[in-house]
């Protein structure tokens, strides 16, 4: 019992592969939801040590092009031709060693209150999650429930490709499409496409916000914190500058408008941060992946060319 109220555990095993049917999603008989494809596993208990990542297997290799040798004459009629080779993904930088493994809590809070979540990587451009998070009941909102998953390994998550960003990873799951962006110090959930509802499970996760350190470890750190946002402060506002004289028309207006509406945006995921109005953790990481994302998009856009008259 937590404060008078219940809360309904469920353990979910997502399977390795892809992009599962939501009809498919079915759950056993009086125990634990489980993916098809996937084995039950029993919650590990809060505070436990996370387990160990199993080791990366190597990517199966593509099968080399073939390309005719020069003055070969054209194939056949109707002879078969050789499959196109597949387009190489971009490569992806090795989650940092700060990320890797680590244990993060929801808003700061202990693990009871808020859930843990863990990001292994099981190959590049993969990542792997153990996320414990904490709900409601679709039946009865006042009910609280919990989910788990990956209990059984990791569930995949696949690294989104953008422009200007390598750090963010979408979870292969249609019932909880969340989408982790990995900063520098901690990660951030958001589910922009949907919600993430385990029906079967009757429960509506919201894991939402800024994962991070607990937040009453935070104070002795905060000098550096306090440090750290005042660094990306100021590069934020140059970049910013610099940035919005290389674009022009809609870009430079589209720029502009979201550059200002990241203020309000960081003040709404960081005002439930455990002692943020102490060390500012919650900000400063925020602001730090915004400058990493300014500075690639203007390392990416030319500058502008001036017609002569």
């Amino acid at each position: 019992m937590t404060g008078g109220t219940s809360i309904v555990k469920k353990s979910v095993s997502l399977a390795l592969a892809l992009w599962i049917p939501l009809s498919a999603a079915q759950a056993q008989t009086g125990g634990p939801l489980v993916l098809p494809g996937a084995v039950s596993h029993p919650a590990e208990p809060a505070g436990a040590t996370p387990r160990q990542p199993s080791p990366a297997r190597p990517a199966r290799p593509a099968p080399p092009t073939q390309t005719p040798a020069p003055g070969a004459p054209p194939a056949a009629p109707g002879a078969a031709q050789p499959a196109a080779p597949p387009r190489a993904a971009t490569p992806a930088a090795p989650l940092p060693d700060n990320i890797f493994g680590q244990v993060f809590h929801r808003n700061g809070l202990p693990v009871h209150e808020g859930g843990r979540l863990t990001i292994t990587e099981q190959q590049p451009g993969v990542a792997g999650l153990r996320l414990q998070a904490f709900g409601h009941l679709i039946s009865d909102r006042a009910a609280r429930c919990a989910i788990d998953l990956g209990s059984d390994g990791p569930a995949p998550m696949l690294r989104i490709e953008e422009p200007y960003s390598q750090s963010r990873y979408r979870l292969q799951s249609p019932v909880c499409p969340l989408v982790v962006e990995v900063l520098p110090h901690a990660v951030r959930v958001s589910i922009p496409d949907g919600e993430c509802t385990f029906v079967q499970a009757d429960c509506r996760l919201e894991p939402e916000g800024l994962w991070g350190p607990d937040g009453d470890e935070l104070a002795s750190r905060t000098s550096a914190i306090e440090r750290q946002r005042g660094k990306a402060e100021r590069e934020m506002r140059e970049v910013s500058r610099k940035l919005l004289r290389r674009l022009s028309g809609a870009e430079q207006r589209d720029a502009a408008a979201e550059q200002a509406a990241f203020s309000s945006e960081r003040a709404m995921v960081c005002r439930n941060y455990k002692q943020e109005d102490k060390h500012g953790f919650c900000a400063a990481e925020l602001t730090s992946a915004r400058v990493e994302r300014l500075n690639k998009r203007f390392e990416l856009t030319p500058e502008r060319t001036t017609r002569g008259r």
